[in-house]
């Protein structure tokens, strides 16, 4: 069962984000990288990538929607992985500092 925003929480984020959709707004200026990762893990084409929000149509943002939950469930998953995890598989070149800014920085 679908619940829908109520009115005036909708006239609120409107208001403060100045745009009607979190996720459009999201989608329309997400880097390229972002939406490529995206793009894949939704198992959507190359060519959705270029697409604004409003030329995706309803199947493909559902699939953008599925990607992003697995996303959270990757990061749920990973959370307490270091650096010092992937010792030995030639892998581990990232500074902690680096991983410790990139986690800082990112949304939740």
């Amino acid at each position: 069962m679908e619940t829908q925003t109520p009115k005036w929480i909708a006239e609120a984020r409107k208001m403060i984000s100045g745009c009607d959709s979190r996720v459009k707004h999201y989608w329309n200026n997400v880097d390229e990288e972002d939406r490529r990762y995206l793009c894949f893990l939704a198992g959507l084409k190359q060519r959705h990538i270029e697409c604004a929000w409003d030329e995706l149509t309803e199947a493909e943002k559902v699939s953008l929607w599925g990607a992003v939950l697995k996303v959270r469930r990757l990061q749920k998953s990973t959370n307490y992985f270091t650096p010092e995890d992937f010792k030995g598989a030639g892998a581990c070149r990232v500074a902690r500092r680096e991983v410790e800014q990139d986690t800082n920085n990112s949304m939740h």
